[in-house]
């Protein structure tokens, strides 16, 4: 056989791999067509296989085998990451594969406000489409010890230590590194700050700042409410405090009443004495810096005004002529 025999087979060898070499390079560069942008859910664990199954189904690719192809010759096949994508058909497949590959899922930006309960906290990523409120209450109401660990909770109800602050999650994400985030951010931006300051415990102190964040509507009195709150514990006297009675009411009333003030519950301030057993909320860091910086008083009661502020007391007698015209004020605001 000469030598012309064998360099074609060869030859014709090296013109496919280049022909398909090419139509994988223009194939790459390709989109799928026009329209609008599906979202498509990559779960953990996902094969290449059934990634591109789906891509296919949802006409964001023309070819499984190309794109498959395209991932093993990118060196992508094990570095897919789960996510919720939002592709658009008129990305071509190796853009599709490197957002993929770069994890480049939805993203969904939360709020959270201070003084947001973790029923709040779970309604509102619901809302956002993120998780379940009942699974993320039930995560964070009873939390398994390497969450608690990462804020030092005493307890398995993470109340308290879910940072108000402004989050983005990628869609798709689960509740535990949801979580996982709130809890990293308290021990960033307050346990690493303020841990061992204080005049009380620290669970303790973020207790008093639970409180202060749902009584206090104006910054300016929140170190004198934790003042008050705080001088009546040092003399044993029931904090009497509506903020813990609204914790434990089934949804939020503007005025609680004198029935609500007889509901039994550790919570219930009007009839258990000291703080609760956990706290309130949420707080944000201004109520936090006022329960570990009390203002010196000699204050033991104050009243809410119709404006948010309060009247201060130093005796029962001046706290009850204080009720009286702060009712009064309210009755003319309801005209």
């Amino acid at each position: 056989m000469g030598k012309g025999a064998l360099k074609k087979p060869i030859n014709l060898a090296i013109y496919l791999f280049i022909a398909c070499f090419l139509f994988l390079a223009i194939y790459s560069f390709l989109p799928s067509g026009n329209g609008n942008p599906k979202e498509i859910e990559i779960k953990a664990g996902s094969s290449l296989l059934s990634i591109a199954d789906n891509l296919k189904k949802e006409g964001l690719i023309r070819s499984k085998g190309v794109f498959i192809a395209l991932a093993f010759l990118t060196g992508k096949v094990k570095k897919l990451k789960a996510g919720l994508y939002e592709i658009s058909p008129n990305l071509s497949p190796y853009k599709i594969l490197n957002m993929i590959a770069k994890g480049e899922s939805k993203i969904v930006k939360v709020t959270i406000p201070e003084g947001f309960t973790i029923k709040q906290i779970g309604k509102r990523l619901e809302e956002a489409g993120l998780v379940s409120q009942n699974e993320f209450v039930a995560l964070a109401q009873n939390a398994p010890v390497y969450l608690r660990a990462i804020v030092s909770a005493p307890t398995a109800n993470l109340e308290g230590f879910l940072f108000p602050d402004t989050y983005f999650f990628p869609k798709g994400v689960d509740k535990e590194r949801i979580l996982k985030t709130f809890l990293e951010n308290f021990r960033y931006k307050v346990l690493d700050k303020f841990w061992g300051k204080g005049v009380l415990p620290f669970y303790d102190t973020l207790k008093l700042a639970s409180l202060v964040e749902w009584e206090a509507k104006h910054d300016e009195e929140r170190r004198l409410i934790a003042g008050v709150l705080l001088n009546r514990l040092k003399k044993g006297i029931k904090l009497e405090c509506d903020a813990t009675v609204q914790y434990i009411l089934p949804e939020h009333k503007e005025m609680i009443t004198y029935k609500d003030l007889e509901l039994n519950s550790p919570y219930n301030t009007y009839r258990v004495k000291g703080l609760p057993p956990t706290p309130i909320c949420n707080p944000g860091i201004p109520s936090i810096e006022a329960a570990l910086n009390p203002e010196p008083t000699d204050y033991l009661f104050y009243v809410a005004l119709p404006n948010g502020y309060h009247i201060f007391s130093r005796t029962a007698e001046e706290h009850y002529r204080a009720v009286e015209k702060a009712r009064e004020m309210w009755r003319k605001e309801k005209g």
